[in-house]
Protein backbone atom coordinates (compact mmCIF):
# COMPACT_ATOMS: atom_id res chain seq x y z
CA UNK A 1 0.00 0.00 0.00
CA UNK A 2 1.66 3.57 -1.11
CA UNK A 3 1.57 6.89 0.93
CA UNK A 4 -0.72 7.79 -0.49
CA UNK A 5 -3.79 5.17 -0.36
CA UNK A 6 -6.10 5.88 2.49
CA UNK A 7 -5.54 2.75 5.12
CA UNK A 8 -8.19 1.09 7.15
CA UNK A 9 -9.34 2.76 10.27
CA UNK A 10 -12.08 2.69 12.21
CA UNK A 11 -15.76 4.48 10.80
CA UNK A 12 -15.93 8.08 11.68
CA UNK A 13 -18.24 10.67 9.48
CA UNK A 14 -19.03 9.39 6.34
CA UNK A 15 -16.00 7.56 6.71
CA UNK A 16 -16.74 3.06 6.70
CA UNK A 17 -14.11 2.16 7.79
CA UNK A 18 -12.36 0.69 4.72
CA UNK A 19 -10.85 2.09 1.46
CA UNK A 20 -12.97 -0.66 -0.25
CA UNK A 21 -16.19 0.83 0.53
CA UNK A 22 -17.31 4.34 -0.29
CA UNK A 23 -20.58 6.66 1.59
CA UNK A 24 -21.77 9.40 -1.23
CA UNK A 25 -24.45 11.65 -1.06
CA UNK A 26 -26.49 12.34 -3.60
CA UNK A 27 -28.97 14.50 -2.56
CA UNK A 28 -31.48 12.89 0.30
CA UNK A 29 -29.83 9.82 -0.84
CA UNK A 30 -26.95 8.06 0.41
CA UNK A 31 -25.10 5.22 -1.56
CA UNK A 32 -23.02 2.82 -0.07
CA UNK A 33 -21.08 1.52 -2.77
CA UNK A 34 -18.52 -1.78 -2.46
CA UNK A 35 -15.57 -1.45 -4.73
CA UNK A 36 -13.06 -4.45 -4.19
CA UNK A 37 -12.05 -5.32 -7.67
CA UNK A 38 -8.62 -7.06 -7.14
CA UNK A 39 -11.16 -9.61 -4.81
CA UNK A 40 -14.14 -9.57 -6.73
CA UNK A 41 -16.04 -6.82 -3.96
CA UNK A 42 -15.58 -10.10 -1.09
CA UNK A 43 -16.24 -8.68 2.48
CA UNK A 44 -14.08 -8.19 4.83
CA UNK A 45 -15.02 -7.66 8.40
CA UNK A 46 -14.58 -4.08 8.16
CA UNK A 47 -16.39 -4.19 5.06
CA UNK A 48 -19.63 -5.60 6.75
CA UNK A 49 -19.29 -3.19 9.76
CA UNK A 50 -18.48 -0.84 7.52
CA UNK A 51 -21.72 -1.42 6.16
CA UNK A 52 -23.72 -1.82 8.94
CA UNK A 53 -22.24 1.67 10.22
CA UNK A 54 -23.59 3.50 6.86
CA UNK A 55 -27.04 1.79 7.40
CA UNK A 56 -27.17 3.73 11.34
CA UNK A 57 -25.38 6.72 9.67
CA UNK A 58 -28.54 7.39 6.90
CA UNK A 59 -30.80 6.35 10.10
CA UNK A 60 -29.30 9.36 12.27
CA UNK A 61 -28.71 11.76 9.55
CA UNK A 62 -32.00 14.00 9.19
CA UNK A 63 -31.01 15.16 5.86
CA UNK A 64 -31.21 11.53 4.36
CA UNK A 65 -33.81 9.67 3.31
CA UNK A 66 -32.93 6.42 2.46
CA UNK A 67 -29.46 3.65 1.45
CA UNK A 68 -28.59 2.24 -1.56
CA UNK A 69 -26.08 -0.30 -1.58
CA UNK A 70 -24.55 -1.59 -4.68
CA UNK A 71 -21.18 -3.02 -5.93
CA UNK A 72 -18.77 -1.96 -9.09
CA UNK A 73 -17.88 -4.02 -12.09
CA UNK A 74 -20.02 -6.84 -12.60
CA UNK A 75 -20.43 -8.33 -8.77
CA UNK A 76 -22.73 -6.92 -5.79
CA UNK A 77 -21.50 -9.12 -3.08
CA UNK A 78 -20.40 -12.67 -3.55
CA UNK A 79 -19.97 -12.68 0.54
CA UNK A 80 -17.27 -13.04 3.11
CA UNK A 81 -13.41 -13.20 2.15
CA UNK A 82 -12.54 -16.32 3.31
CA UNK A 83 -8.47 -15.51 2.29
CA UNK A 84 -8.69 -12.61 5.24
CA UNK A 85 -7.03 -9.89 3.79
CA UNK A 86 -4.93 -8.19 6.81
CA UNK A 87 -4.39 -4.84 5.00
CA UNK A 88 -8.11 -4.27 5.51
CA UNK A 89 -7.90 -5.39 9.26
CA UNK A 90 -8.27 -2.03 11.56
CA UNK A 91 -10.51 -4.49 14.13
CA UNK A 92 -8.89 -7.78 14.22
CA UNK A 93 -9.50 -9.89 17.18
CA UNK A 94 -11.33 -6.91 18.42
CA UNK A 95 -14.62 -7.42 16.12
CA UNK A 96 -15.14 -10.53 17.87
CA UNK A 97 -18.12 -10.29 20.13
CA UNK A 98 -19.30 -7.01 18.24
CA UNK A 99 -22.29 -7.50 15.99
CA UNK A 100 -20.44 -6.65 12.79
CA UNK A 101 -22.49 -8.12 10.42
CA UNK A 102 -25.32 -5.57 8.51
CA UNK A 103 -28.06 -8.15 8.22
CA UNK A 104 -30.25 -7.17 11.24
CA UNK A 105 -29.60 -3.27 10.72
CA UNK A 106 -30.74 -3.69 7.17
CA UNK A 107 -34.09 -5.58 8.40
CA UNK A 108 -34.27 -3.41 10.97
CA UNK A 109 -33.71 0.00 9.29
CA UNK A 110 -35.84 3.00 9.79
CA UNK A 111 -35.19 4.29 6.03
CA UNK A 112 -35.61 2.63 3.77
CA UNK A 113 -32.79 0.62 2.15
CA UNK A 114 -32.38 -0.60 -1.83
CA UNK A 115 -29.77 -3.01 -3.25
CA UNK A 116 -29.00 -2.13 -6.40
CA UNK A 117 -28.13 -5.58 -7.60
CA UNK A 118 -25.32 -4.71 -10.64
CA UNK A 119 -24.42 -9.02 -10.91
CA UNK A 120 -23.14 -11.67 -8.40
CA UNK A 121 -24.81 -11.35 -5.12
CA UNK A 122 -24.53 -14.59 -2.77
CA UNK A 123 -24.08 -15.55 0.73
CA UNK A 124 -24.20 -12.57 2.68
CA UNK A 125 -24.98 -10.58 -0.73
CA UNK A 126 -27.70 -12.80 -1.23
CA UNK A 127 -28.62 -12.24 2.61
CA UNK A 128 -28.76 -8.45 2.02
CA UNK A 129 -30.42 -8.34 -1.01
CA UNK A 130 -32.68 -10.18 0.73
CA UNK A 131 -33.63 -8.31 3.56
CA UNK A 132 -33.48 -4.74 1.77
CA UNK A 133 -36.72 -3.21 1.51
CA UNK A 134 -36.55 -3.45 -2.00
CA UNK A 135 -33.95 -4.70 -4.12
CA UNK A 136 -33.09 -4.07 -7.99
CA UNK A 137 -31.58 -6.61 -10.38
CA UNK A 138 -29.92 -6.08 -13.67
CA UNK A 139 -31.46 -8.88 -15.34
CA UNK A 140 -27.63 -10.85 -15.71
CA UNK A 141 -27.26 -10.57 -11.77
CA UNK A 142 -26.99 -14.13 -10.34
CA UNK A 143 -28.17 -14.95 -7.07
CA UNK A 144 -26.84 -17.99 -5.03
CA UNK A 145 -26.37 -20.12 -1.68
CA UNK A 146 -22.48 -21.29 -2.23
CA UNK A 147 -23.15 -23.40 0.68
CA UNK A 148 -25.27 -25.56 -0.86
CA UNK A 149 -22.75 -26.82 -3.43
CA UNK A 150 -20.59 -27.86 -0.28
CA UNK A 151 -23.07 -29.96 0.88
CA UNK A 152 -24.08 -27.30 3.48
CA UNK A 153 -27.66 -26.51 4.09
CA UNK A 154 -27.75 -23.02 5.71
CA UNK A 155 -31.10 -22.48 6.88
CA UNK A 156 -30.47 -18.85 7.75
CA UNK A 157 -31.51 -18.42 4.10
CA UNK A 158 -34.77 -19.91 5.08
CA UNK A 159 -35.61 -18.75 7.66
CA UNK A 160 -34.79 -14.70 6.57
CA UNK A 161 -36.78 -14.81 3.55
CA UNK A 162 -40.58 -16.09 4.73
CA UNK A 163 -40.19 -13.80 7.95
CA UNK A 164 -39.33 -11.13 5.08
CA UNK A 165 -41.94 -11.39 2.78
Amino acid sequence: MGDNEVRARPPEGDWLGTPYLRFERHGSLAHCIIDRPERRNALTAAMYFGIRYAIDRVNADVSLAGLIITGTGDVFIPGGDLGADPVDDWGGPGLFGMDNVPFDAVRRSLKPVVSAVNGLAQGGGLLIAMLSDVALAVDTATFRAPELYRGIADMGYATYLPAQI
